[in-house]
């Protein structure tokens, strides 16, 4: 299902979660190096280290307009 969504709309959060980027509200970070992701419904993901940095890269892609 990954390979389908387009990159620049979507990435994996966790193992378990693909995200929208337009769904993204705001980040937090963690002393432990995860991020909390939450969206505009309310609802909240946290992100493995292992996500961070490809969630940063898609992040500043879809800011840029890529």
């Amino acid at each position: 299902m990954e390979r389908d969504l387009p990159g620049n709309q979507f990435v994996r959060l966790s193992k378990s979660v693909i995200a929208n980027l337009d769904e993204l509200s705001r980040f937090e970070a963690s002393f432990n190096g995860t991020l909390c992701v939450y969206f505009r419904s309310g609802e909240k993901e946290y992100v493995s280290r292992h996500y961070v940095q490809g969630i940063k890269k898609a992040f500043q892609w879809k800011r840029k307009g890529l």
